[in-house]
Formats: structure tokens, C-alpha cells, sequence
């Protein structure tokens, strides 16, 4: 009985190198997929900020995991400043003064 070539790992499970690194930058003509971390920047940099609620949902992440980024943005070097809420009841929002530029 002859033996099977070995293939590599991502042959196994039907992938091939190039089809990752096609969805890491994109199809051509297609806009590059825009990451978790990025869109969490982008929410925090805006000038009002965000809620820890209004993150989870745009996320699709659970609190902890939010808690989480912002802890790895502020170990990156980022300045987050919690703004406390005005009125009772109301829950903090977070914003990005300053830092942790870059990619993913």
C-alpha cells in the first residue's frame, strides 16, 4: 500500500496560504476588512466618546472583553479618560486623548 504525500497543516483543514493572505488584505477592488481594534479606536476617538454598553454592541463583545481592550490600548501607551456622567444612573464614557497609534 503507498503512503499519502504529507501535506502541511492549512492543507488539511482546505485553506492555502495565498487564499489567508487574500483576506488579510482584501480582494481587489474590494476596501480592506477593518478590525475590532480599529472600529474601538474610532468610537473612542471621537469627541463624545463611549459608553462601555454602546462598545459591547457595536463589538458584538462581552464586558469583560471591552474592559479588556482598554486595558491593552492604555499598556500600548494610549491616554483614556473616563468622563463621569452628570446625572445619577448614567454610565461612564470612555474617550482616546492621546497614543497608541498604529495597526492592530
Amino acid at each position: 500500500m503507498a503512503r499519502k504525500p504529507k501535506t502541511s497543516g492549512t492543507e488539511k483543514h482546505g485553506t492555502s496560504s495565498a487564499k489567508a493572505t487574500e483576506t488579510a488584505t482584501g480582494t481587489a477592488g474590494a476596501p480592506a476588512r477593518i478590525g475590532k481594534l480599529a472600529r474601538l479606536k474610532a468610537m473612542l476617538a471621537s469627541p463624545e466618546g463611549a459608553r462601555l454598553g454602546e462598545i459591547e454592541a457595536a463589538l458584538a463583545w462581552q464586558p469583560h472583553s471591552v474592559r479588556a481592550a482598554l486595558s491593552s490600548l492604555r499598556k500600548a501607551g494610549a491616554t483614556i479618560e473616563r468622563i463621569v456622567p452628570e446625572a445619577r444612573g448614567e454610565a461612564a464614557r470612555y474617550r482616546l486623548v492621546a497614543g497608541a497609534e498604529g495597526g492592530e
